[in-house]
């Protein structure tokens, strides 16, 4: 065989070999190293945040695709939720821009229909929606309260509730606190004092 054919014959294998490592994903990441590097990168991005965790995890044409979410101030009355998607591995790493749920410490506003989806959300809702005056004025004389919100399908407290966040402000100096449901539609269902 002469040198022509020799190159000619490995310029054709070095295509092939080319071609399918190209087109050839192989085997998926396993999700659990996919969760791994999110939550490194978001530490690594998000240093200060309270909260980085990932919400959900789709393997697509042997792509992860991750939605995780970053919190700030999280137990305070205005905790700031972000967005953030990843698509792992991917060639050339870069995230879309964070999506803004909850910033200014405004919720509902300007909407046709409200939905309380997320806990940050219902911690807003509980000092700022019509009827939470008595809320606002505890907030305001217990500056150091923390809150949280726990969201019930159905909540069996004298009446019934459904599709309600009982939200809890808490002083932690002097243990006083103040409960709050927040219907998923934004609007104050109850106030526990």
């Amino acid at each position: 065989m002469d040198t022509k054919a020799v190159i000619l014959v490995l310029f054709v294998v070095a295509l092939v070999l080319a071609v399918y490592v190209a087109t050839n994903r192989g085997t998926p990441e396993k999700e659990e190293n996919a969760v791994a590097f999110v939550l490194e990168d978001l530490q690594n991005k998000y240093p200060d945040a309270d909260i980085r965790d990932v919400l959900d995890s789709k393997l697509a044409d042997g792509v992860w695709q991750i939605k995780a979410r970053v919190v700030y101030d999280a137990y305070s009355p205005c905790p700031r939720r972000k967005h953030i998607s990843y698509r792992y591995p991917a060639f050339n790493f870069v995230t879309p821009p964070p999506e803004d749920i909850t910033n200014n410490c405004i919720v509902c506003s300007g909407m046709p229909t409200c939905r309380i989806a997320f806990r940050e959300e219902a911690l807003i809702a509980s000092h700022t929606m019509s009827g939470s005056e008595k809320v606002t004025v505890f907030l305001t004389s217990h500056p150091d309260a923390r809150g949280d919100a726990t969201f019930y399908p159905f909540l069996d407290r004298e009446w019934g509730f459904e599709n309600v966040w009982d939200v809890v402000w808490i002083d932690g100096t002097t243990g006083e606190k103040i409960e709050v449901l927040v219907g998923d539609e934004g609007k104050i269902a109850r106030i526990y004092e």
